[in-house]
């Protein structure tokens, strides 16, 4: 299996992606995540389940489709980036 990212690598990722402010705000609307729980996704503390553990994709305004494609390209960088 590839390597997969530290937590450190996870978050510069993140900081880097046009997608973060609207994952970050539907974790907290769509998700209901609280506070402590949107840091702990955000800092990497989920490792390759980062993008599926944030809120239910269909619910989103963007639906599921977008975010799945966004999971499935975290997952490139998570194992092969």
């Amino acid at each position: 299996m590839a390597a997969t990212k530290t937590p450190a690598q996870i978050r510069e990722y993140l900081r880097k992606q046009k997608w973060i402010r609207r994952f970050a705000k539907n974790m907290k609307e769509v998700g209901d995540r609280s506070v402590e729980e949107v840091r702990m996704i955000l800092s990497g503390g989920y490792g390759v389940n980062t993008v599926a553990a944030g809120f239910e994709w269909r619910a989103s305004p963007q639906g599921f489709d977008y975010w799945y494609n966004i999971h499935k390209e975290f997952e490139k960088f998570y194992y092969y980036g």
